[in-house]
């Protein structure tokens, strides 16, 4: 028997016959198919397919089409909840009730993306806060497509190490969506970076070419423009700050267009960002949370050779492994631990009237051919660990290639912002300074080249110690 269909999306791969991805309707409801070879067609013309998938006539049908448009906008009204997400945590709430019409919009988008099958490429940050976000969407995203009942999404994971979307991730992208043809543009899903200026080259590239949709929940640094090109929510402009991490707000988003249970996964956002909103007695999320951190560093040791991505099925395969998630929480924890002695050893201390400050040189505990703890983790693991002791005022510097990064305890940041640390480091050494930013309490420049570490890191103490003593306001504490 024979149906007519509409084109959402024509998929084509190089020496492959194209797949096509259609949309029709049934007493009211919309159904989905796929079909390849046979007859061409193009998007957003009908087509009609025998039982074995081949199309056998095609054309245009406006009336089809219109039908099959108002039966999308149909479907997102039925998934997409009004209803605000909640917690249980008044100050989160309240942050989340003024983004809601933002998430709804979001929701309404993901839903529409994955009704036509367009291109959906989801980036997000190697951490707890960005794969557990990623978490989140990958268990909505399942969820809606089962809710539909269409199995033939096109989405793509990404998980990025940096904190810029440049101009090659844009190349990349852009490279991968020119493998779909749909209705609607592709989407590109930024989750948990890339809130400076130096991502503002990137975003620019894809303006008119892709929609964007930004959680993110870093400071909005001066100069950076990507929000006036897509949809971004960020808890900075609706009277949060950093503790309300990219993770928490993935879930908050996934839980206004899907009945998936992110809950474990926030949680370990919040914990792997050290938010004051945490449930740090939280055992599985403290688990997940380190596992998360683990995986995303080291590839190698999880998956094996040769392994450069990782995608949140592969992650939820391990997670959902209770004899490998233990052994590999095992194998992270001991890791995690030899590091920080050896940190705790090698670091330099500084003494100031205000503050003890740490600079170590990474090398001194970097354990040949392992990524794990990356720098940036072990950072705030070890102002933890200090911090724990009783010189509590801490902040620690640590230098590793083209990197400087900076951790500070909570206590100080009433009087301290690493920002304006960065800010200074741009004004002095702006020739040697690619690019920098973070949190308040957690920080980080990226050099030009690798042979001015140890010098940077002097002068970010020098700043550091400055700055002590003048305030410059507390408004974000989170560390991640």
């Amino acid at each position: 028997m024979q149906r007519r269909w509409f084109v959402s999306c024509v998929k084509s791969v190089a020496g492959r016959s194209p797949t096509y991805f259609m949309m029709g309707e049934d007493n009211g409801r919309l159904v989905f198919g796929t079909a390849s070879g046979g007859l061409m067609a193009e998007c957003a013309e009908y087509a009609e397919c025998e039982e074995d998938g081949r199309i056998v006539q095609a054309g245009r049908d406006d009336a089809l089409g219109i039908t099959v448009l108002e039966a999308v906008e149909d479907l997102c009204t039925e998934l997409v909840s009004n209803r605000t997400y909640t917690t249980g945590n008044r100050s989160v709430d309240s942050i989340t009730e003024k983004m809601w019409d933002s998430i709804g919009s979001a929701a309404r988008l993901l839903v529409r993306k994955l009704a036509y099958s367009s291109a959906v490429i989801i980036r997000f940050h190697n951490d707890a806060d960005g794969s557990g976000g990623a978490l989140c969407l990958f268990a909505a995203l399942t969820d809606a497509c089962t809710r539909m009942g269409n199995a033939n999404a096109n989405i793509v994971w990404t998980m990025q190490r940096g904190v810029v979307y440049g101009m090659q991730d844009a190349a990349l992208d852009a490279t991968v969506a020119g493998g779909y043809s749909s209705v609607e543009k592709p989407l590109l899903v930024l989750v948990d970076f890339g809130t400076t200026a130096e991502s503002n080259r990137g975003i620019e590239a894809l303006r008119g070419r892709f929609d964007i949709l930004w959680l993110d929940h870093h400071p909005i640094a001066e100069g950076f423009e990507g929000a006036r090109h897509s949809l971004y929510i960020n808890p900075w402009n609706f009277a949060g700050d950093s503790n309300y991490t990219a993770g928490l707000l993935a879930s908050a988003l996934s839980n206004a267009f899907s009945t998936a249970d992110t809950r474990t996964y926030e949680q370990a956002s919040l914990i792997g960002d050290y938010s004051s909103y945490a449930d740090t007695g939280n055992r599985a999320a403290q688990e997940t949370s380190m596992l998360l951190d683990f995986i995303t560093s080291d590839l190698e040791a999880v998956y094996g050779p040769s392994k450069s991505n990782v995608t949140p099925q592969e992650i939820q395969a391990v997670l959902s492994n209770l004899a490998r998630r233990k052994e590999l929480l095992d194998y992270a924890n001991i890791r995690l631990e030899e590091a920080i002695e050896r940190g705790m050893s090698a670091a330099k201390l500084h003494v100031t009237p205000g503050a003890f400050v740490y600079v170590l040189d990474f090398e001194d505990v970097r354990e040949e051919g392992t990524r794990y703890p990356l720098p940036g983790r072990f950072s705030s693991k070890l102002l933890s660990r200090l911090s724990g002791m009783d010189m509590r005022r801490v902040v620690v510097v640590v230098y590793v290639g083209a990197y400087v990064l900076m951790r500070a305890d909570k206590e100080l940041c009433a009087e301290l912002n690493l920002l304006d640390v960065i800010a200074a480091l741009k004004q002095m050494h702006g020739d040697l300074v690619e690019n920098g930013g973070g949190h308040r309490c957690a920080a980080a420049v990226k050099l030009r080249d690798k042979e001015h570490g140890k010098h940077l890191a002097a002068s970010a103490v020098r700043s550091i110690k400055e700055l002590i003593g003048h305030g410059t306001g507390a408004q974000d504490s989170a560390q991640g």
